[in-house]
């Protein structure tokens, strides 16, 4: 979720800090993921990675990070309390589901010019045009080479 974050804010370089061993062994290379579903959290994290320019890899102690095993005991409780201090979403289903999406690939239309203008800052030379562009732009942000309309959440 944080490496999507970061590429919704269209951030460059990143830092992922973890304090499991085992979780920035198996992103490094050093440790094998041998069950399937860490296997598939793998490939998806590699496929977002090299949406960055440098990413790097931390391991924290865990009894330097008191704000992680915050996050993990409330994680753990049944209530589904939210660490609201923190701004902290909950996330309700695994990132690695596939879920049935309907993106729709129009490349002459109003979307292919938001699309431009989100990914590469490219606007229309009518100066009319590039206003509406950027106002309506605001709405929307660019998940894996996908428009998605912006929600409330």
């Amino acid at each position: 979720m944080g490496l999507r974050i970061a590429q919704a804010l269209r951030a460059k370089n990143t830092l992922l800090r973890s304090y499991s061993q085992l979780v920035i062994g198996q992103v490094k290379g050093d440790f094998e993921a041998k069950e399937t579903r860490m296997q598939k959290y793998l490939k998806l994290m590699n496929q977002l990675v090299r949406k960055f320019d440098r990413v790097e890899f931390a391991q924290v102690p865990r009894d330097q990070n008191a704000k992680v095993d915050e996050v993990a005991r409330s994680a753990s409780i049944d209530d589904h309390t939210k660490v609201v201090d923190w701004r902290l979403e909950e996330e309700n289903s695994p990132s690695i589901e596939e879920f049935q999406t309907f993106p729709v690939h129009t490349y002459a239309g109003w979307m292919s010019l938001i699309l431009s203008y989100l990914k590469d800052g490219r606007l229309p030379l009518n100066p009319d045009e590039a206003k509406k562009i950027k106002k309506r732009a605001t709405q929307f942000t660019v998940l894996n080479d996908e428009l998605y309309k912006r929600g409330f959440s």
